[in-house]
């Protein structure tokens, strides 16, 4: 029996509103602001959006452990978010690395001291 009040594409869209704050927040984005929304339009499949932008690389390591913290806690994100939404730390860390790897920011490249 289908549950006429649960909207598959709505729950996705709101956990996915949930880790885009928190990655704009990086770059000192506001996500819910509406000009930054269509500026950075990420529903409609704007091309390498994520490329706009860079963080350190201490920044999406911080993101990544984020996210597996946001995996684990909340099992509508694994339903919605990653395949297999079994809730185990290396599962939820492999999915918020792979999630990272697509849409993470660009890593702005350190020098390196010689």
């Amino acid at each position: 029996m289908k549950n006429k009040g649960f909207d598959r594409e709505q729950v996705t869209k709101n956990h996915i509103d949930v880790l885009l704050t928190k990655m704009f927040e990086a770059v000192n984005l506001d996500w819910s602001n509406p000009e930054v929304r269509a500026d950075y339009d990420v529903f409609n499949k704007e091309k390498e959006w994520w490329s706009r932008n860079e963080w350190t690389e201490k920044q999406q390591v911080e993101y990544i452990e984020w996210l597996t913290t946001y995996f684990m806690g909340n099992a509508g994100a694994r339903r919605a978010l990653m395949n297999g939404p079994w809730k185990n730390r290396k599962r939820c860390y492999l999915a918020a690395m792979e999630f990272t790897s697509w849409y993470g920011w660009k890593t702005k490249k350190e020098p390196t001291s010689e």
